[in-house]
């Protein structure tokens, strides 16, 4: 049998989604990737390939995210377009600046608890 990286079983996970799927893909027996999962070492370098994973990904939504509003703007300020596209637009960039401003202020305020938690 095939002794595989701690990098390529990572990759493995991170791109299949489960470590049934990722043994599956390596030709290994699940069993092998949860008796690795028990090292630290190892626990950690898939925790820190998971958490770089995630900044890439949000960081695709967040660029995304600048497309998504600068095409609603756009259609909102099309002169040209039909007066109730225009409104959807504009109530769709509404809606959806009040409820992030509405998340910004809860996780505000769970931060803020979690200061004064902290504290006592």
């Amino acid at each position: 049998m095939k002794k595989y990286s701690d990098e390529q079983i990572i990759q493995a996970v991170l791109s299949s989604g489960s470590q049934s799927e990722a043994a599956r893909s390596l030709g290994l027996n699940k069993t092998t990737i949860t008796h690795r999962m028990k090292n630290p070492d190892f626990k950690r370098k898939l925790d820190e390939a998971k958490a770089a994973y995630l900044q890439q990904a949000v960081q695709e939504l967040r660029q995304e995210l600048k497309n998504s509003v600068k095409t609603l703007a756009a259609v909102r300020d099309d002169a040209t377009a039909p007066q109730s596209v225009r409104i959807q637009a504009a109530d769709t960039i509404l809606r959806h600046a009040c409820k992030y401003t509405e998340i910004v202020d809860i996780v505000a305020e769970i931060n803020k608890l979690k200061e004064q938690f902290n504290d006592v």
